[in-house]
């Protein structure tokens, strides 16, 4: 299933990457394949670009996940909506072999269910991490990852934790620890519901854009950790009331709006952001 971008970062399939604080300002172009050791892919070539692989997820949770970035994000840098990132740089010369390992995977992996975990605090600002899906999303990644190993950059050769970044690159001490306490507080009172649908492959073009090369939807077969004992299956949900209820295509459209009006409550923010929000993760090399 496919769904729009927001209007704020949409135009056509690429959207531009710029950070203010170090924004070329001349014409020289930027390269296109990262050039810090731990963010560049290993091979015995120069990439001429390379390409991130994002999680898709329902609006049930993309919608309020962004909502919350939206929130706390310093405005000026916040050029992305809020995103799961499997993988920051793939290189092209492996491109080829990508798209194929892509799409065999994909084909036989089914929908899972996803809900928002714990959030943790960064150095500058805060995450919020899986809970259910979690287990999936890693098994999902690690089948990747091994077939990938040898190419892959020191950054995503490292054992990988799924979450959002909701706040990043804020110096103010207490802003975060506010922030933090806040997002905790919502969070524990409200889970956010969803599900993962497939990943969509980008790539880093010069001057920071990205170019949606594809997306591969979740069809059929074994859901990641299926099988397993206490393996999440596609909806894994325990109880019952209202929980359950989530099941529903209607009840997951629903769910978005809950973290809006507690973040309104809490924040006394305006909250931004639209119902478009495609559920597409997504990052930049070596960046949240």
């Amino acid at each position: 299933m496919k769904y729009a971008l927001p209007r704020e970062t949409a135009k056509a399939t690429t959207h531009t990457r710029q950070d203010p604080a170090t924004h070329n300002k001349s014409n020289t172009p930027r390269p296109t394949s990262p050039t810090n050791k731990f963010h560049r892919p290993n091979t015995t070539q120069n990439e001429d670009s390379v390409y991130i692989l994002t999680l898709n997820l329902t609006p049930s949770l993309s919608v309020p996940m962004n909502q919350m970035r939206q929130t706390y994000f310093p405005k000026t840098r916040n050029v992305t909506p809020a995103h799961i990132t499997l993988f920051h740089a793939l290189p092209s010369s492996q491109l080829p072999t990508i798209q194929s390992d892509l799409s065999t995977i994909t084909s036989t992996t089914r929908p899972y269910h996803v809900s928002t975990g714990r959030p943790f605090r960064m150095r500058k600002g805060v995450a919020v991490r899986l809970d259910s899906g979690a287990e999936c999303s890693e098994q999902f990644r690690e089948e990747l990852r091994e077939r990938w190993a040898g190419c892959l950059s020191e950054q995503d050769r490292r054992t990988w934790s799924p979450h959002w970044t909701v706040m990043n690159k804020v110096d103010d001490e207490g802003e975060v620890e506010r922030a933090f306490g806040t997002i905790r507080r919502v969070l524990f009172e409200e889970s956010q519901y969803g599900r993962a649908e497939g990943v969509t492959l980008w790539r880093y073009l010069p001057g920071g854009r990205w170019k949606e090369v594809r997306e591969y939807e979740f069809q059929s077969g074994r859901t990641p950790n299926e099988g397993k004992e206490g393996g999440e299956g596609v909806f894994d949900l325990k109880g019952e009331g209202s929980r359950r209820e989530l099941r529903s295509p209607e009840a997951l459209k629903k769910a978005g709006s809950k973290v809006v009006g507690a973040l309104k409550s809490v924040t006394g923010k305006k909250a931004v952001g639209r119902e478009q929000d495609g559920g597409k993760a997504k990052g930049g090399p070596g960046q949240e």
